[in-house]
């Protein structure tokens, strides 16, 4: 098992587990791809939760522009590896 943290900024809000029935290890490029994937799940989390509460987002709360931008660079930067596991 294995766990990676969501947050934003220095915020944490919760981790992704990970059941791997194929090995305890995970290889570098695995876990960057993997924690790319959970800061995307914590944008979905916390545009939720501001949603919910009424807020909108960009206004005092969290400005998605700035929080998704460094995320589409390492979603980028992960697709050759996604390229090479499954061609």
């Amino acid at each position: 098992m294995h766990a990676l943290p969501l947050r934003h900024r220095k915020v944490t809000i919760g981790a992704l587990n990970l059941f791997c029935s194929n090995g305890p290890e995970l290889r570098r490029d695995d876990v960057s791809i993997l924690q790319a994937v959970a800061d995307v799940a914590t944008i979905g989390i916390l545009q939720e939760r501001t949603i919910r509460a009424g807020g909108q987002l960009g206004r005092g709360g969290l400005d998605p522009g700035s929080a998704i931008s460094p995320l589409v660079m390492k979603m980028s930067a992960a697709k050759p590896h996604f390229r090479s596991h499954w061609d």
